[in-house]
């Protein structure tokens, strides 16, 4: 199993247009949790920019921001610290997760 790398991963509407790292919003990952105005009990993951991990939260299932995921390994996949390819290493996006990792090449 090749060791992975990854960096941003996000899916939007683009028009046709790809999406870049540079043609994203403002990092979501430097948002805070945010509960919301509603009152569902929903258990979501963020990005916590002080501790640099992804920690559990309530979400109230409306409203709040993008700092917000279903699940632990969106969280990681979209907010881990992105770095350069090491070692021969090439990038390649993987469509399924929505995330960029580095594989050997060559």
């Amino acid at each position: 199993l090749p060791s992975l790398c990854f960096s941003l991963s996000l899916s939007l509407p683009t028009s046709g247009r790809s999406l870049s790292p540079s043609s994203l919003p403002a990092d979501l990952c430097q948002l805070p949790s945010e509960h919301g105005p509603c009152d569902l009990k929903v258990t979501r993951w963020f990005y916590d920019l002080k501790t640099q991990r992804c920690k559990k939260f309530t979400y109230g299932g409306c409203a709040g921001n993008a700092n917000n995921f279903k699940r632990r390994l969106g969280c990681r996949l979209r907010c881990r610290k992105r770095g350069e390819c090491q070692g021969g290493m090439q990038i390649f996006l993987l469509p399924v997760l929505w995330a960029w990792a580095c594989f050997p090449w060559g």
